[in-house]
This record gives C-alpha cells, sequence and structure tokens, in this order.
C-alpha cells in the first residue's frame, strides 16, 4: 500500500508539475508575444512620426529660404 500510494503521488506531482509549466510557458509566450509587437508597432509609430515630422520641417524651412532669397535678389536687382 505505501509503495503504491508513493508512486500513485509522485505520478501526479510529475503530471501536475508538467502541465502546470506547459501552460505557464505558453501563456507567458503569448503574453510576450502580445506585449512585444504592441510595444514594436508603438514605437515605429512614433518613429515614423518623428520622422516624417522632421522632415516635413526640414522641407519647409529649405522652401522658405529659397523663397526668401530669390525675393531678396529680385529685389536687389530692381533696386540697382
Amino acid at each position: 500500500m505505501r509503495h503504491q500510494h508513493s508512486l500513485t503521488m509522485r505520478h501526479q506531482h510529475s503530471l501536475t508539475m508538467r502541465h502546470q509549466h506547459s501552460l505557464t510557458m505558453r501563456h507567458q509566450h503569448s503574453l510576450t508575444m502580445r506585449h512585444q509587437h504592441s510595444l514594436t508597432r508603438r514605437h515605429q509609430h512614433s518613429l515614423t512620426m518623428r520622422h516624417q515630422h522632421s522632415l516635413t520641417r526640414r522641407y519647409q524651412h529649405s522652401r522658405t529660404m529659397r523663397h526668401q532669397q530669390s525675393l531678396t535678389m529680385r529685389h536687389h536687382t530692381a533696386s540697382t
């Protein structure tokens, strides 16, 4: 009886442990994946937004500078 009991206990224990482990692993994996995905998406979005913003600013700036220069040049040639 004692022998049978210890065997059953050990068997149940190993089963439970294995089951818990696989469940935990799967759960952690899905959580990590989901978290990484959302983080990556958010990071990419902020990066893209920032990049677009800086590009637009730079483009507008160069256009404004060129426009001012051409205006100044025209004004300069007209005044002489």
